[in-house]
């Protein structure tokens, strides 16, 4: 009887962490995708090539989405990680990944997945800006 439980416990813990890997696979797939999307548009906006967009430039793109104040205000606090009142690339692209997902319905999340914390690995992003 015993030995069935630990056998049992074990096939749910490794349903568990395949299950968490493979949200892990697609959120980085996710990320990947909006980095194609929405890299070119960064660049357009930063006009002085530093890395970095002010919050009044980022604010015209957030705007464009005509989601609600409050959801627009919760996104930049998830995206503006460093909390410095702008956006690099990164935390840019987190920003319109989070309004795309709101527009296609989604909830917001209760804060940034992990795979999405940090830029991919193919991405350019500024080493004097990059997050922690």
């Amino acid at each position: 009887m015993r030995a069935r439980f630990f056998r049992t416990w074990r096939f749910e813990v490794l349903q568990r962490k395949l299950l968490f890997l493979s949200a892990q696979a697609s959120q980085a797939a996710e990320l990947a995708a909006a980095y194609e999307t929405f890299e070119a548009k960064f660049a357009a906006l930063d006009s002085d090539g530093d890395g970095f967009i002010s919050g009044a430039e980022a604010r015209l793109s957030l705007l464009q989405s005509e989601l609600p104040t409050e959801e627009l205000r919760q996104i930049w606090d998830m995206s503006d990680m460093r909390k410095n009142g702008g956006l690099d690339k990164h935390e840019f692209v987190i920003s319109m990944l989070l309004i795309q997902r709101r527009e296609q319905g989604l909830p917001l999340p209760d804060t940034l997945p992990l795979v999405w914390r940090t830029p991919p690995k193919h991405a350019k992003v500024s080493p004097l800006i990059q997050p922690n």
